[in-house]
Formats: structure tokens, sequence, C-alpha cells
């Protein structure tokens, strides 16, 4: 009888690795599709930051050249206009340079939240895997997190940064 009562522990035990060995395939299949999830949305939101990026510098360069070339044709009349007696034209201009703060404080914005997502997403990962390893008393979410999270593109890419700063240089 204690024969069989041995055997018996010993599949038993078998059986609960093979639980948790299976297990942990799930949760890591579960990590790696989330973790494609967040690469491919930070690389859409950022090649449409750097669309905008582009499209902004434009405008504002353009606005400046108006500027400039209005500036030299009035030679310096226009200090003595009131902003009732400027032309359309003008009002136009003016208006123009206050939409394009507006649209780099939004776009300043929305890169900040990107980078944001870029750090929650990182911690979130870190916490659930430490928890893991917590749970199970082992390393390999740790080991995981290092082989795929931390050279993920998502984390790695720092071209949100420098989006960032240009964006403060400019404004």
């Amino acid at each position: 009888m204690t024969e069989i009562t041995g055997c018996s522990s010993v599949t038993d035990e078998d059986t609960v690795k093979r639980y948790y060995a299976k297990f942990e395939e799930k949760f890591f299949q579960t990590c790696e599709k989330e973790l494609a999830k967040i690469n491919t949305f930070y690389s859409e939101k950022l090649a449409e930051a750097q669309r905008r990026f582009a499209t902004l510098q434009n405008e504002l360069q353009s606005s400046l050249d108006a500027q400039r070339e209005s500036w030299a044709n009035g030679r310096g009349l226009r200090r003595r206009k009131t902003v009732f007696a400027l032309s359309q034209q003008e009002r136009c201009k003016h208006r123009n340079i206050k939409d394009l703060q507006l649209a780099f404080s939004e776009f300043y914005l929305s890169l900040i939240l990107l980078q944001n997502y870029q750090n929650l997403n990182f911690t979130g990962f870190r916490k659930i895997l430490k928890k893991h390893d917590k749970i199970l008393e082992t390393s390999r979410g740790a080991d995981w997190r290092v082989a795929h999270v931390e050279v993920a593109p998502f984390y790695t890419c720092k071209k949100i940064t420098q989006l960032i700063s240009e964006t403060e240089e400019l404004w």
C-alpha cells in the first residue's frame, strides 16, 4: 500500500508540473500577443506623429515666409496700422499663426500621451511578470521581459523623445 501511495504522489507531482508548464506556455503566448499589439499600435502612432510634425513644420515655414514677405512689401508700414485696420489677408495670416500655435500644442500633447503609453506598457509588463515570478517562485518572467520587452520597438525607440525635443525647440 505504501508503494502505491508513493507512486501516486509522484504521478500527482508530475501532473502538477505539467499543469504549471501548460499554464506558463499559455501565459507567455498571451504576453507575446499583447506585446505585438502594443508594438503595432505604437509604430502606427509614431509614424502618424512624424507625418504630422513634417506637416506642421511646412505650415509654420510657409506662414513665416508669408510674414517676412508682408513685412518686406509693407516696409514697416504695418507698425502704424491698428489691428482693426489690417487687411482681410493680414488678419487671416494672424489667425493662421494662432491656429498653428493651437495645432502645435495639440500635437505636443499627443506626443506626451504616446510617451506615457510607452512608459505605462513597460511598467505593466514589468509588474505582471514580477508577480508571475513571485507566485510561481521562478525567474522566467524576468528572463522573458529582458528577452522580449526590453528589446521591443515600443520600448527601445527613442524617436518620440526626439520629436518632443524638436517640437519644444521649434515652437
